[in-house]
């Protein structure tokens, strides 16, 4: 995770860069390119989020697409889909949508502080990444150098494989919905797509409480 960054060489030796898209920011080009990526890949992964409620719906894609798009902001979206899923899935499935769900939470909110904060130039530190946090910023009982925060080239690249992880997570669940509703599938072959869901959240949260399917282990939501 990011840290509070604390030590400039000297006060003096920091700026504004204004608005992150800026022909003018003087960071070092992979480290840009590291996290234009991670602004650019959440666009997948809400593209696969709506080809799973268009699946949930029934696969009406006119009626599916119209109201998923027509909501406005991450949290209406996670809420429509909270409330398909408790018409059309099964326990099972439901609880992992839920643990998925929670993982794109917290990948969306990262890929926005990327997106929103306001870009930093630190002399010294110019193969970083240093943004400010605009809540932070005006904040008399804060200094500029509390709502700093630094983000290296691996830690982009990182998160960026984080959200290729969950593209993946939204893909096992179409796969297993549309086993479900074949009945022609399996139990074997469900179990196994099971498996490597379930590996792949617990890679991208070792604190996350994944069901242990097989056996189910009931949650709340």
């Amino acid at each position: 995770m990011p840290q509070p960054f604390r030590k400039p060489a000297n006060i003096s030796n920091y700026g504004y860069a204004g608005g992150f898209m800026t022909d003018h920011y003087p960071t070092n080009p992979d480290v840009l390119a590291e996290a234009y990526k991670v602004i650019a890949s959440w666009a997948s992964i809400e593209s696969r989020q709506l080809d799973y409620v268009i699946l949930m719906l029934g696969g009406n894609t006119t009626v599916a697409t119209a109201a998923y798009l027509s909501l406005e902001g991450k949290s209406a979206k996670s809420s429509f889909i909270r409330a398909s899923a408790e018409k059309a899935l099964d326990d099972t499935e439901r609880e992992y949508l839920f643990c998925v769900l929670a993982v794109s939470k917290s990948l969306y909110s990262f890929r926005n502080k990327i997106a929103h904060w306001r870009n930093t130039r630190i002399k010294g530190y110019e193969d970083k990444l240093v943004l400010l946090n605009p809540e932070l910023q005006h904040k008399t009982a804060t200094s500029a150098l509390d709502a700093m925060y630094v983000f290296t080239k691996l830690e982009m690249l990182d998160h960026r494989q984080r959200m290729e992880k969950i593209w993946q997570c939204y893909h096992y669940l179409i796969c297993i919905h549309g086993k479900n509703r074949s009945g022609t599938s399996s139990k074997p072959d469900i179990d196994a797509l099971y498996v490597q869901l379930r590996e792949r959240l617990s890679s991208l949260d070792n604190q996350l409480q994944v069901p242990q399917y097989p056996p189910i282990q009931k949650q709340e939501p």
